[in-house]
């Protein structure tokens, strides 16, 4: 039995309100585009220099290839890292939206649950 003001949806889900507990967050995932796209390039920007740069050793030595020889770096080495943040930058952008985080307050603490959740 659903509580009152609930009804299965078309997939079995539980719903409630005019669009579903759940249909904000699946159904209408906006984000900037353009903004999500900047983000990413920032986000390999800064993250290339520090892995290959600032952290080049201890980063190896946390990898346990420390005493191989670093790689070519060929096209993947660029394009893999940039995928990957692009994945999370995306998911970061559509979480951002879906929990209606708008103050300093829910940006911080989005923050600091995303930073624990990808350590």
């Amino acid at each position: 039995m659903c509580p009152r003001g609930a009804h299965r949806g078309a997939k079995g889900r539980r719903e409630t309100g005019p669009r579903g507990q759940w249909g904000r967050f699946w159904a209408n995932p906006e984000y900037n585009g353009f903004a999500v796209l900047v983000s990413t390039l920032v986000f390999a920007l800064l993250g290339g220099p520090y892995f290959a740069v600032l952290v080049a050793r201890p980063y190896r030595v946390a990898l346990g290839i420390d005493d191989l020889k670093p790689p070519q770096l060929g096209p993947l080495f660029i394009v893999g890292p940039m995928a990957c943040s692009l994945v999370v930058v995306t998911t970061c952008a559509v979480l951002l939206r879906a929990l209606s985080v708008e103050s300093l307050g829910d940006g911080v603490a989005f923050g600091l649950l995303v930073a624990q959740t990808m350590n």
